[in-house]
């Protein structure tokens, strides 16, 4: 799709094997490609192309064609798109893929009043109208979340019904899951027929689990509290959505996990993650991590180190955050907390400082100044950028091992940091 040489090869042997006549329907798919893949480099080149391809009766005039060099054009220059698609328009070849690239271009610069033009205009094309169409409604909702547009993106999702409603305020749905706003959440899902519970599943859980993470990281209230308070909302709505038949998924299991382990409950942690499994979903990465945090929030080093062993059992692939959540649990013991660091280069994965960190913090408690600066070291070496946390810890092994000239050095050294 990149290697115009290969699809101009692949293109004339289409041509050249294809039957005498009109196009057929398979040569015309492959010559709107073409101009796609000509067009990304070179819009002018599309254009130029698509006309000699119409010249020489390879393909019939359609929306489909023109459109494919319009929506090239509009990335390009979306002023000139748009004249060429009102001249598209004057011929009867406008049609969806060129009325929707404009939107996308229009709402990316943020202009509301032509991107809702183009958007009337679309719904021309469709033959229930676009307002009927949940892939359309799905992408102008997309449309207006990506561009930072959310009252649009709201008004939008007001003025569609039945199966366009629920694709579009999908979007919506989990944009604001992802932001803890269950209030928001909450208004959206009184918008949705009652039939469709589980396009609100995901955000509803995932909300209401983030809302007490960001009002602890605010520090608004006791802080803890709010975490607890934030597992246990998640898990009505959670409860209350299967109950009207919704159907759970790993996204909304995850966050519930996740806010069990936030609200140091691991043992609800793990309960979440077996009744995932039992219910025939897969655990992936994060959901075993979201474990593997909880015994770390409690130093409970072997209970960590047995979901670690059953996450590799199944054939789910440690990362990054396994290994860093592993080195956590493991703090009090600075060997093992290193081990765990040799562990993830022999896994292949990259050096990175919040692995380094939580080893380097683990020698700074144990009050170990030479392996704390050994890690330093090694971390310099490996190009990683030494972080105030790292500094600090090796300040308090410095302190803790009776070194106040050395502690002053590395406290320099963070300043500058």
């Amino acid at each position: 799709a990149k290697d115009l040489a290969q699809t101009e090869h692949w293109y004339s042997r289409a041509v050249n094997c294809g039957p005498l006549g009109d196009p057929c329907p398979s040569l015309h798919h492959a010559a709107a490609r073409l101009l796609s893949v000509i067009g990304t480099t070179d819009p002018d080149a599309a254009w130029s192309r698509a006309v000699q391809l119409l010249r020489d009766g390879q393909v019939n005039p359609d929306e489909t064609i023109c459109g494919t060099v319009v929506a090239a054009m509009a990335r390009r220059d979306v002023d000139r798109a748009e004249r060429m698609s009102e001249s598209l328009r004057r011929r009867g070849l406008l049609g969806h893929v060129a009325c929707l690239s404009l939107v996308q271009e229009f709402l990316n610069r943020g202009d509301l009043t032509r991107a809702q033009h183009w958007m009337t205009i679309m719904h021309q094309f469709s033959p229930a109208g676009s307002e009927n169409d949940p892939v359309a409604a799905r992408g102008q909702a997309s449309g207006f979340v990506k561009g930072g547009h959310l009252e649009a993106a709201e008004k939008f999702v007001l003025s569609l019904r039945g199966d366009a409603r629920i694709a579009a305020a999908h979007v919506l749905l989990d944009h604001w899951g992802s932001q803890g706003r269950a209030d928001k959440v909450e208004a959206l899902r009184r918008l949705l027929p009652t039939s469709a519970p589980t396009a609100a599943l995901n955000a509803t859980v995932q909300a209401h689990a983030l809302a007490g993470k960001i009002k602890y990281r605010a520090g608004a209230n006791a802080g803890t509290p709010d975490l607890v308070a934030a597992a246990a909302a998640a898990e009505r709505e959670f409860q209350d959505l299967l109950r009207q038949g919704a159907k759970p998924t790993v996204v909304a299991f995850t966050s519930l996990i996740a806010a069990y382990a936030r609200a140091r409950d691991p043992g609800r942690a793990e309960e979440k993650l077996r009744q995932m499994v039992s219910m025939g979903l897969r655990a992936d990465a994060t959901g075993f991590n979201a474990v593997l945090h909880a015994w770390a929030l409690k130093r409970n080093y072997p209970r960590a180190k047995l979901w670690y062993d059953a996450m590799v059992k199944v054939g789910v692939t440690p990362t990054h955050a396994t290994y860093a959540t592993m080195i956590h649990a493991a703090a009090r013991d600075p060997a093992v907390a290193e081990s765990w660091l040799d562990e993830m280069f022999a896994a292949g994965l990259p050096p990175c400082s919040r692995s380094f960190t939580g080893v380097v913090s683990a020698f700074g408690h144990a009050g170990d100044l030479e392996g704390a600066e050994r890690l330093m070291a090694r971390a310099d070496r490996l190009g990683l950028p030494l972080t105030v946390h790292m500094c600090t810890s090796v300040v308090l092994a410095a302190g803790r091992a009776g070194h106040p000239g050395r502690a002053k050095g590395w406290y320099r050294r963070m300043q500058g940091v």
